[in-house]
This record gives structure tokens, C-alpha cells and sequence, in this order.
């Protein structure tokens, strides 16, 4: 069984998706780096495709958020990262925006 405290869900869009799972990194804008603080390694993350309404995952944290972790990941457009590793197969669920307000999830 998969047991974690926090999670945490990062998005993406068919532009980048590719480039996460290829590099096992997720990014963000450097401004939003303090957003993503609380992650911690060992923490459980997702991706939410927000083109395809899609949450990906599992996906463990092998670090904290740093900027540049590969300064050429998507360009450099988003230089706040966090390294992540796949838990098990790649899982997709569709309508995610559904399951995740009926979860009532906060998203920031």
C-alpha cells in the first residue's frame, strides 16, 4: 500500500506532458516557486493535463523544488522544478476536474 501525508499536483498541457514524463521533472514558473515549498521528497505528486482534463500519475518527489534543475527543460520557461520519479505504471484518469472537485481538493 502507497501511504504518504501530503500530495501535490502540478499541470501540464500536450505541449509539455511529453517532456515531464521523458525527463521525470515537473516545472513551473520561476515566479510561482515559492508555491511549490511545501513539496518535500517522498511526497506523492500528479499531473493534471489540463488540455485533456487527464491527471496523471504516480509520481514520487526525489527532491526539492530548485530552479534549474536542467536549465533546457521546456525551453527554460519554467525553470522552478521538482524531480519526480514514476510509482509503479503510468496511471490516467479521465475527467479529472470532476473527481477533484467532488474530492474538494484545494488547488492554489
Amino acid at each position: 500500500m502507497l501511504q504518504f501525508e501530503r500530495g501535490f499536483i502540478m499541470f501540464c498541457d500536450d505541449l509539455t506532458e511529453g517532456e515531464c514524463l521523458e525527463r521525470n521533472l515537473f516545472g513551473d514558473k520561476a515566479k510561482r516557486f515559492q508555491c511549490l515549498d511545501e513539496i518535500k521528497p517522498g511526497d506523492i505528486g500528479f499531473l493534471l493535463n489540463i488540455n485533456r482534463d487527464e491527471l496523471i500519475g504516480i509520481f514520487r518527489a526525489c527532491s526539492e523544488p530548485q530552479l534549474h534543475i536542467e536549465p533546457d527543460a521546456w525551453d527554460g520557461k519554467f525553470a522552478a522544478q521538482v524531480r519526480v520519479e514514476l510509482v509503479g505504471k503510468l496511471q490516467r484518469i479521465k475527467d479529472a476536474a470532476f473527481i477533484l472537485k467532488k474530492a474538494d481538493l484545494e488547488m492554489r
